[in-house]
């Protein structure tokens, strides 16, 4: 009888040892599924994918002008199940590489892990590398993305300006012989997202003076309804933040070392309540 006890005993052992061994390896299988795994990739600026990159197959091109930095561009990778998503938890990060940094370089604020801009520094091509780092290796590498710069030849002095929304592209007003078309809108309270200064000559080329060399300033007629600041240092690009409901308008200066080169008209600022 004791016998069979025992035996009884160390049947049921076996059978609760068994399932909690399938137990984990469930959990495991779980984990698995959670974790993404990139096998492709695409790259979306103002809306639309510009790059794509599957089964080792690139399709696309970036296009960055000579002297200019490109509007945002966002990274989602994609798995092979078609998800599209970003790595979850810091121990991820994303490593960018350019073949060749005299052509083009390689831009990236405060809050832009899987976001970036690209530098145009001398007309020609060059390519681009995308990873994405585990701790100290990569889970993931694309091929090499074409980058193409395109010359903005030779410019002259500044005679006008553009602001651009930097994550849509979208040109929010333009200053034109002495003329402003649109309007910087904004909520009481909020700011704007980024936005993006370019310049342009009598020819109509687009430029971005040599930061080294120049600074922009801001104006703004009633701070009490809006303020206007740089963005994370960088020379060409500013936030606007609605502090009350109603309308004022901002100038903005451009100096060259030290002394003033250009500065535009009031431009209208409309904060909504």
């Amino acid at each position: 009888m004791i016998k069979q006890l025992l035996k009884l005993g160390f049947f049921m052992f076996a059978i609760l040892a068994f399932a909690l061994s399938c137990s984990k390896d469930s959990t495991r299988t779980d984990d698995d599924e959670d974790h993404f795994e990139a096998v492709g990739l695409k790259i979306r600026q103002n809306g639309v994918d510009i790059i794509t990159y599957l089964n080792g197959q690139v399709n696309g091109e970036i296009i960055a002008q000579e002297g200019l930095t490109t509007t945002l561009l966002s990274v989602r990778f994609t798995d092979d199940k078609g998800n599209e998503g970003v790595p979850q938890g810091d121990e991820y990060s994303m490593l960018l590489t350019i073949q060749n940094n005299a052509v083009a370089g390689i831009v990236q604020h405060a809050g832009e892990d899987w976001s970036f801009h690209i530098q145009g520094k001398a007309a020609g091509h060059t390519t681009l590398t995308i990873a994405i780092l585990h701790g100290d290796h990569a889970d993931f590498e694309s091929a090499p993305i074409p980058v193409h710069v395109e010359g903005g030849g030779a410019h002259g002095e500044p005679v006008g300006l553009v602001l651009i929304e930097e994550a849509s592209g979208d040109t929010l007003a333009k200053v034109d012989a002495g003329a402003v078309t649109g309007q910087i809108n904004v909520a009481a309270n909020q700011a704007t997202g980024h936005i993006v200064t370019h310049y342009f000559d009598d020819q109509g080329v687009f430029f971005q003076p040599d930061p080294a060399e120049h600074s922009q300033e801001y104006t703004v007629a009633d701070t009490t309804i809006a303020v206007v600041e740089s963005h994370g240092g960088e020379i060409y690009e500013l936030e606007v933040e609605g502090k009350s409901a109603g309308s004022t308008s901002f100038k903005i200066l451009l100096r060259h070392a030290g002394n003033p080169e250009f500065e535009t008209p009031d431009i209208p600022v409309l904060v909504a309540p």
